[in-house]
């Protein structure tokens, strides 16, 4: 018991002289900030098939601990996220509108589960239009149905206004669709006196888009309504007059020009036409081509390397995918998934936007919509373990 009061008196002497204090040390722990809201910098786009824009998400506050958001598209056969990889964090680089529709595009912070959204309008413009007919005769009172052609014809608006530029001589009525099985605009064209009208209908979404059909009204005009350009009984078929067959002779036999020059003239044309689309080819796959491949390990292209396109591959039954399957193979959706391959992170980002599922080589099914990380060597399969790749 001594001994433990002289420890004790002897610590309470020395330590004032001595001037140091001891204390624990403080360990200053960085407090961690939670999200409190992701932003997109637009929450609603509108934009054409095979337009690109970007779409950049933040997170509030600036300082938060954990900025990762994860991306989600409703449906990636009509837009498609293009993702890169920066410090293990997916971010979107660009939307491109693939087919016409609407999506939302989604951020949702690891951090709090915070949520923002986008509505993403794909349209298919309208680029021509045209009438099934280009001249009709009707007699008075008489009429006909003319119908629209778009082109392409996925166009999203496909509304048309008619307009007759002589309404007493024929008039135009729009058809109600109600009333018809007919897909396309069409309208009801009148005659009501003798002479000329121009029916003329115009592309809603662009006015400068028109066709037209001139109407020549007569009572003399075929009841059916004509669109012209047959030979009657009794016409004598014109003799052509082309230049490089030469002229008629007395006997009406011709007398052939020489047609050398226009041999060569049109073999150097050819060869030099032959020899710019090699070029052109040439270059562009060059430029097309990425070192990114994937390997088919099993099922319709098995042992087959694949080369990404630009740093991108869509598989799929649509013609238009990269890697198209059989259209008979209904287990694989039109847009089955998208793969990107990041350069930088030399990483691949793939998005299942399918019916049947896209499974890691675990089992594992992808969250449709949602992108995932891969690295070379991964495997991945669609629908079913037989349509197996490997990265």
């Amino acid at each position: 018991m001594r001994w433990k009061i002289i420890v004790l008196l002897f610590l309470l002497l020395v330590i004032p002289i001595s001037g140091e204090s001891f204390s624990p040390p403080l360990v200053v722990g960085q407090a961690h900030i939670d999200v409190a809201a992701v932003r997109f910098d637009r929450t609603e786009i509108v934009m054409n098939v095979g337009e690109t824009v970007r779409l950049t998400a933040t997170v509030a506050p600036s300082n938060a601990t954990n900025k990762r958001v994860n991306w989600r598209v409703s449906d990636a056969g009509i837009v498609d996220l293009q993702f890169s990889l920066t410090n293990n964090t997916i971010a979107v680089n660009q939307i491109r509108a693939v087919a016409p529709g609407a999506v939302t595009v989604t951020a949702t912070s690891e951090d709090g589960n915070r949520s923002v959204s986008c509505v993403v309008t794909v349209r298919e413009p309208v680029r021509s239009i045209s009438l099934d007919r280009r001249e009709a005769s009707l007699a008075p009172n008489d009429e006909l149905i003319l119908t629209v052609s778009f082109t392409p014809r996925e166009a999203t608006n496909q509304n048309v206004t008619w307009h007759s530029t002589s309404p007493d001589v024929a008039s135009v009525t729009p058809v109600n669709p109600a009333t018809t099985t007919a897909r396309s605009p069409q309208a009801r064209i009148v005659g009501h006196k003798e002479g000329e009208a121009r029916i003329v209908v115009r592309s809603n979404e662009n006015n400068s888009i028109t066709a037209y059909c001139t109407v020549t009204v007569s009572r003399s005009a075929d009841p059916a309504g004509s669109a012209g350009g047959e030979q009657q009984p009794g016409q004598v078929e014109p003799v052509p007059t082309d230049p490089a067959l030469g002229a008629p002779g007395t006997d009406g036999a011709r007398i052939a020009k020489p047609v050398y020059p226009y041999v060569i003239a049109a073999g150097v044309v050819a060869l030099l036409a032959v020899a710019a689309l090699a070029l052109f080819y040439k270059s562009n796959q060059a430029l097309a081509l990425s070192p990114a491949l994937i390997t088919a390990v099993s099922g319709q292209f098995s042992g087959q390397k694949i080369p990404f396109i630009k740093n991108r591959l869509v598989i799929g039954r649509d013609p238009e995918a990269n890697l198209v399957y059989s259209p008979a193979n209904q287990k694989i959706s039109r847009i089955h998934c998208t793969v990107n391959y990041d350069p930088p992170s030399k990483s691949y980002i793939i998005i299942d936007s399918s019916t049947n599922g896209t499974f890691f080589a675990n089992g594992e099914k992808l969250e449709s919509g949602k992108p995932y990380v891969l690295k070379p060597g991964d495997r991945f399969y669609l629908a079913d373990q037989e349509e197996l790749f490997e990265l």
